[in-house]
């Protein structure tokens, strides 16, 4: 109970305040009622239509007036008006569309009409930046004045480094345009270690397409995780769970030199690095045995892309249409290590994959399918396999894209393929203003194979190749707190990888769902 309490702790004291110190601010996100997704280009009028704005490709809106803010009419083809009373709310505030069946979204259809809209309220790089702010602010980055403190930085907790505090961020654009300076400083209470970064990040073109980046630090790793070059830490992601329930990890040194490039909907990705590995932990779980060597160093090469096809480039820099198409999103990555590279001793490549596709289907609810394949080829450490994404804990938090009934680290592949699959069904049970219970079924299945064991590795492991499943239901949103959801759910193991009784079987989640995040 003291561990569930303290993640519980660390998730609402988490949820970043979207209102900034000014007179006069409201901010918030527009969803569908029925589906809990975000509803882009949404028209809001302000004070009886004297101002507008609108709401971005998430959903998300901004508000700041020299007066008082008294009034909303949001107004969008395909749902019911809804007018508010804005007198005495504060951010963030959701506001909630009750669809008309008898109409269609035409939103999407008539995107070009929509920005010349935005070109009638406001300059489109005045909206473009509300857009950053509010994305900002909803991914833990608050700006204060020329600097972006990041909330992830401040506390996280996982069972290897037990309560981590400390300090990280960035300067923004208020600094400097082109140019980013961050870094961050923690203290791990468990483990009783200090971590340490900086990095300076540089923009040489005006539309930010090119990023060349330097940095170095000083953190613990997940053993055997899967990570890809974009990967953020989110506040507002309960994929992000997961790390919760780590519990094998190592002290990671890196010093990297990277650059990116983004044109349309792809991020090409490269970059060169030194990772030097201090094990964090004894292999054997407490029995104290020699593995040389000491460190590991396994520098080499990163190249990754991430491809969305079914996202279109709007006027906005960098903002997608995602209602356009049912195509998925795709990443793929290859770390290389190359021996005599920065002193550099492991030659191996480690290849990553991996596919999310979302469908919503109206009032039959959203579907998410997550595909992630691994692939490891020559000889390298324990570390840079993959074990099973599982996240056991009973009365924990849930987290998506991980295998609930997994115990961390039940399993060791050399190459491996995850399929996660949910599905959140629309309000048909009778709600109210805090109760609004919606029934979600899962369905997970993973395979993997270890056939050449790690460097310096003589313990045994086990692998997937017989198939691991298991199946859950969810009630989500029992309450109903607006930006964020509490529910509960229960998962069952099944197939070869079963336990003899089914009592060891179950395992019971407290589910936090946010709009538009599967």
């Amino acid at each position: 109970m003291k561990k569930i309490f303290i993640i519980l702790l660390f998730i609402i004291t988490a949820i970043p305040v979207a209102s900034v110190a000014q007179n006069y601010v409201l901010s918030g996100m527009v969803v569908d009622q029925a589906k809990r997704t975000p509803l882009a280009f949404v028209k809001i009028g302000i004070n009886n239509n004297k101002y507008a704005t609108i709401t971005d490709i998430n959903g998300l809106f901004s508000i700041r007036l020299n007066e008082q803010i008294l009034q909303l009419l949001i107004i969008n083809p395909g749902y019911q008006p809804l007018l508010i009373d804005a007198k005495d709310k504060s951010s963030p505030l959701v506001l909630k569309l009750v669809s008309d069946k008898n109409s269609s979204d035409s939103v999407a259809a008539e995107r070009s009409d929509v920005y010349r809209y935005i070109d009638s309220v406001m300059h489109i790089d005045q909206y473009a930046e509300i857009k950053r702010r509010q994305e900002s602010m909803l991914s833990g980055k608050i700006p204060i004045g020329w600097f972006s403190l990041d909330m992830s930085r401040l506390k996280r907790y996982n069972r290897f480094e037990g309560i981590y505090l400390g300090l990280g961020g960035h300067t923004n654009e208020k600094f400097m345009r082109s140019v980013s300076l961050g870094g961050f400083a923690g203290y791990g209470f468990k483990d009783k270690k200090t971590k340490q970064g900086f990095d300076v990040s540089i923009w040489p073109d005006k539309l930010k397409q090119f990023t060349f980046n330097a940095g170095y630090s000083y953190d613990t790793q997940e053993s055997g995780g899967s990570q890809f070059f974009d990967d953020k830490s989110e506040i507002l992601d309960p994929s992000s769970f997961k790390s919760f329930y780590v519990d094998k990890m190592n002290y990671e040194e890196r010093l990297r030199f990277s650059v990116s490039y983004k044109l349309c909907n792809t991020i090409f990705y490269g970059a060169v690095q030194q990772r030097i590995i201090d094990p964090g932990y004894d292999i054997l779980n407490g029995v104290k045995i020699l593995v040389p060597p000491r460190y590991y160093n396994v520098s080499g090469f990163v190249a990754g892309i991430r491809w969305a096809p079914g996202k279109l480039l709007s006027p906005v820099q960098g903002e997608t249409d995602s209602k356009s198409s049912l195509l998925p999103v795709m990443w793929f990555q290859v770390t290389r290590g190359i021996p005599g590279l920065r002193k550099g001793n492991y030659n191996y490549y480690r290849i990553e994959g991996k596919l999310h596709l979302t469908n919503n289907m109206g009032h039959f609810g959203r579907s998410s399918l997550l595909v992630v394949g691994n692939y490891l080829d020559g000889k390298a450490p324990y570390f840079e396999y993959f074990n099973g994404r599982g996240s056991y804990g009973n009365f924990g938090l849930y987290a998506s894209g991980s295998f609930v009934t997994m115990h961390p680290d039940e399993f060791l592949n050399d190459k491996s393929l995850g399929l996660f699959f949910s599905h959140t069904f629309g309000t048909i049970f009778p709600h109210t203003e805090l109760f609004n219970p919606c029934p979600a079924l899962v369905l997970n299945y993973g395979w993997g194979k270890l056939n050449n064991g790690p460097s310096y590795y003589f313990l045994s492991a086990t692998d997937m190749h017989l198939g691991f499943i298991e199946a859950g239901v969810q009630i989500n949103n029992l309450l109903d707190l607006k930006i964020y959801g509490l529910g509960l759910g229960v998962y069952y193991r099944m197939g070869a990888y079963s336990n003899s009784s089914v009592k060891e079987n179950l395992v019971f989640k407290i589910v936090i769902s946010f709009p538009g995040k599967d």
